[in-house]
């Protein structure tokens, strides 16, 4: 195998586990899934037919993993990268974070959707009103709830900017 001391599982009529580089004298017939692994290499897995009597080879090429291709996973999915990597406490960090991060995004994002209504509600009542009185008596309604709807925005904001941070570094965590 390329590198050597890759740990392959034969999976088949029976089971084997050995590292290469590897000689077999065992008699083993049949079709057989190879799986081959490594740490900091991607996974391979082939399917191998051996006949009684005909000696086989097998040649085992393991690519490495790169971080590239960990930032690009983690891009996808916050924690997938992490898991790439073999970092599965990572993984699971980034990936609950993550999930926390988009349910306060939505709640906030829900809780500007009412504010904002109710602001919509009280500035089209102040529109409607006709006389001074009831304009002076829906001005400072109008206000307040303008106000609370500009405060739930900035928190949807902030809560959305901070999702993104945490995915970015996801990213640039790998």
């Amino acid at each position: 195998s390329n590198p050597p001391g890759v740990t392959v599982n034969l999976e088949g009529p029976y089971q084997l586990t050995t590292t290469t580089p590897a000689d077999i004298t065992q008699e083993l017939i049949g079709t057989y899934q190879v799986k081959a692994e490594k740490f900091g290499y991607e996974h391979w897995s082939s399917y191998v037919t051996l006949i009684p009597n005909q000696p086989a080879s097998l040649r085992i090429t393991l690519t490495p993993k790169t971080r590239v291709k960990a930032a690009l996973r983690s891009a996808i999915l916050p924690g997938w990268g992490q898991f790439y990597s073999g970092r599965k406490g990572w993984g699971y960090f980034f990936a609950t974070g993550s999930l926390i991060l988009a349910a306060g995004f939505v709640i906030s994002d829900l809780h500007y959707s009412n504010e904002y209504d109710e602001f919509v509600d009280v500035r089209n009542d102040f529109q409607a009103a006709i006389s001074i009185e009831q304009k002076l008596a829906l001005k400072q309604k109008m206000d307040d709830e303008q106000r609370e709807a500009y405060d739930a925005q900035n928190l949807r904001n902030t809560a959305l900017g901070i999702g993104i941070a945490f995915w970015a570094y996801s990213m640039l965590d790998n």
